[in-house]
């Protein structure tokens, strides 16, 4: 058999794999998906992560199984920007605007042309901008629009982006010499539009996003010669900085949040940021082919479109490597090292109520640990004595369990860690711990953790600790069934201190004597409900709703909010034909920034929609429940 063959065979082998599988491992980064068309793709939107569209040259296909494979529903038109407000009203435009209620089995002409890219910024409220500086806006989903102008040049608006009804941003360049890129601005949905960009030589704007009300992205290229632009606005868009020049073209750019962005163009070139914007990676492409559009549910889950029917998609925000390295040291307040002990990469999985170890690493005598396997993923480090199996009465350890919390301070706060995202080698994670002291009495507290109200269950891997003054006397971590005990302490007066991932810290306060006290239980209540939750003591200065996180979710996400002054706050979640299905606050609130909980445990798998409501401020975002 020759090799032209072998490689035949091979190529067909891994082509059904990913047909197969439809995900790789984190090895995989991004990998082809089979479009089934040699068109020139130019547009990609996802309402689900099995749902999705993509639009090019005189052809739109449909995906029910996340790009695995694609179904072409219509070849009676091209589009070069798509748009859905949820599996089955959706939009597509590249020249004449067309709206579909029925996930794209049907089309209706919406009667607009010479049109490039088209944006909702909610539900009812939509603009398409293109040719000759045109502009139209929908505010009843597209059932009319009203014509609007940005100026009186003969601009190309290729893109159009608005973070609310009333704030929206327009990027393009001029038609006519000279050539400049350009850049508007609303904040009255569309009455009047104003430059909010000096003009950029020789430069056409492709793409433009806003992750949060003050940080923005435009990427795009020369009119003359192949070099791609970023540039990034932390002012609302009021002016903006370039970040860097790339030798090719780039063509869209989708920002995850106001860190982990991404932008695709020319010959197959995929840039990633997870600093927003600081640096930009290069990462591997499986396309030689100009890439048009780039679109994430989920700060690891996307998908890029270009020419040739040119697809991929990543599972784990692109990266190609084995899985990465987490190292520092641990060390006493002094600065002296741990010399033995137990670190561990943490995560609490809220859906089985349980403590996840993802990794451990021993602690080296000169106080030196390396966690070696994990994965993209986010996880708290967490120094131990010794393994929770082993009796610390009979070896009093050093020191009690601590999560790292940067080089200059120590928590014993299991609420209060601090998060780490691994999507790199980390190096300097320098976890400071606290000694036990005055061990070696011959009293000892005891009692069990249960989950509130009392007695519904025991919470394993609690950890409960004894302080006396600010000196750490003792510790214990709960079993299965929550039973605890803290031995080998002398008589005296202590706080009793519990904490455990998911629920609230509770405390109490026991005298000790010769003999061991009345049993101390711990009832302790969960996190992850409904709430809010003041998370700041400075006064913002606008109105903001920030993005959920995480997001996808399961079952739970956090919401952010800023209020600059006290108002009636209303922050209510939708479903995707606009059905209210839970308000989460609905209150009189004080000016500050606040963090609401919201607990999706009995709602199905989808995306939703939640809104903040006042009496000055409205915006509306996305987010999706995977089960």
């Amino acid at each position: 058999m020759n090799k032209k063959y072998i490689q035949i065979i091979f190529s067909i082998i891994v082509a059904v794999i990913f047909a197969m599988t439809g995900r790789l491992t984190a090895q995989t980064g991004w990998y082809p998906l089979q479009s089934g068309t040699n068109n020139i793709l130019k547009s990609v939107f996802f309402v689900t992560p099995t749902t999705g569209y993509m639009s090019g040259n005189g052809i739109i296909l449909k995906t029910l199984n996340g790009g695995t494979n694609w179904l072409v529903i219509s070849t009676a038109f091209s589009g070069s920007s798509i748009y859905f407000n949820n599996q089955y009203t959706g939009y597509i435009c590249e020249g004449t605007i067309y709206k579909t209620t029925d996930g794209g089995v049907s089309w209706t002409d919406q009667h607009q042309s010479a049109m490039l890219s088209i944006s909702f910024a909610d539900l009812n409220t939509g603009y398409a901008v293109g040719y000759n500086s045109k502009i139209a806006k929908t505010t009843n989903g597209g059932a009319s629009w009203e014509l609007q102008f940005v100026s009186m040049y003969g601009n190309k608006l290729n893109s159009v982006f608005f973070r609310n009804p009333s704030t929206g941003f327009i990027a393009g360049g001029k038609m006519t010499e000279p050539y400049s890129g350009v850049i508007y601005k609303t904040i009255n949905g569309g009455n009047s539009w104003y430059e909010v960009s000096p003009p950029t030589s020789d430069i056409d704007f492709r793409s433009i996003t806003f992750p949060s009300n003050e940080i923005g992205y435009a990427v795009g290229g020369y009119e003359y010669g192949s070099s791609g632009v970023i540039y990034k606005s932390t002012n609302s868009g009021e002016t903006w900085v370039q970040q860097g020049i790339v030798n090719r073209d780039l063509n869209s750019i989708h920002f995850w949040d106001t860190q982990i962005g991404y932008t695709v163009g020319e010959g197959g070139i995929i840039l990633k940021t997870t600093n927003g914007s600081a640096i930009w990676n290069s990462q591997v492409s499986s396309s030689d082919k100009d890439l048009n559009s780039v679109y994430f549910l989920a700060n690891n889950l996307g998908f890029t479109v270009g020419s040739a029917g040119s697809v991929q998609k990543t599972i784990n925000g692109g990266i190609f490597g084995p899985p990465f390295a987490v190292a520092g040291r641990v060390t006493f307040p002094n600065g002296q090292p741990v010399t033995k002990g137990i670190v561990k990469a943490l995560k609490y999985d809220p859906q089985q109520n349980a403590v996840i170890v993802v990794d451990t690493a021993r602690i080296q005598t000169n106080g030196d640990y390396i966690l070696r396997n994990l994965n993209i993923d986010s996880v708290d480090i967490m120094a131990y004595p010794d393994d929770e199996d082993v009796e610390v009465d009979a070896n009093p350890p050093q020191f009690v369990p601590t999560y790292f919390a940067g080089i200059n301070s120590g928590t014993i706060s299991w609420t209060a860690s601090r998060t780490l995202y691994t999507n790199n080698n980390l190096f300097n994670i320098d976890i400071r711990v606290f000694n036990i002291t005055g061990t070696g009495g011959n009293s000892f507290i005891s009692g069990g953790v249960y989950v509130a109200p009392p007695q519904t269950g025991g919470l394993q891997n609690a950890i409960v600790y004894a302080m006396n003054g600010s000196e750490f006397k003792g510790f214990s971590v709960s079993r299965s069934g929550g039973p605890y005990d803290i031995n080998n302490i002398t008589q005296g007066t202590y706080r009793v201190i519990c904490d455990r991932f998911g629920y609230w810290q509770a405390e109490k306060n026991v005298v000790v004597g010769s003999v061991s006290p009345d049993t101390i239980n711990f009832y302790m209540t969960g996190i992850n409900v409904i709430g809010i939750e003041p998370i700041s003591g400075v006064i913002p200065k606008v109105f903001n709703l920030s993005q959920n996180y995480p997001n996808p979710f399961n079952p739970v996400t956090k919401i952010n909010v800023d209020v600059p002054k006290s108002t009636m706050v209303k922050v209510a979640v939708y479903d995707m034909i606009g059905k209210e299905v839970e308000v989460l606050v609905n209150d009189q609130l004080s000016a500050g920034s606040y963090k609401i909980d919201w607990n999706a445990s009995k709602y199905a798998s989808g995306i939703y929609f939640y809104r903040i409501t006042t009496s000055e401020f409205t915006d509306i975002k996305k987010m999706v429940l995977v089960k």
